[in-house]
């Protein structure tokens, strides 16, 4: 569990999955003892799995962090026209419209960059498996 804010949440099953490929990796490998007059190598396909799984959690924590990042940024174009301040100062009562259109385009372009973001991690993600 989880604590977030004063309350528990339970850890995503898909933050879960890596971790449990690599125990059921290792626990084949353990089942399947080397045939006798084999050489003992390294077991590559652990180190890999094990890498994979990082790498998939590492994924999660990253889009968690654009997230946040994105929702800073609209709050920050919030309070800047809420308080007139910045590229907001320019307009006056009457072209409160103009300073919403503004406040709009704004967003929607945070909004965008974010959704190319989480393409994007999609995108390496299936390159990578």
């Amino acid at each position: 569990m989880q604590t977030l804010a004063g309350r528990t949440t339970p850890v995503p099953p898909a933050l879960l999955l890596p971790f449990r490929e690599v125990v059921k990796a290792r626990l084949t490998q353990l089942a399947c003892p080397a045939q006798p007059g084999t050489p003992v190598r390294g077991d590559p396909g652990f180190s890999i799995t094990l890498a994979s799984a990082f790498t998939g959690c590492y994924k999660y924590r990253e889009r968690s962090y654009f997230l946040r990042q994105t929702a800073a940024a609209i709050k920050e174009e919030l309070n800047a026209v809420m308080l007139d301040i910045g590229d907001y100062s320019q307009f006056t009562e009457e072209q409160e419209d103009q300073a919403l259109a503004k406040f709009t385009q704004r967003v929607e372009v945070l909004c965008y960059a974010q959704r190319r973001r989480e393409q994007q991690l999609v995108i390496s993600w299936w390159r990578a498996e």
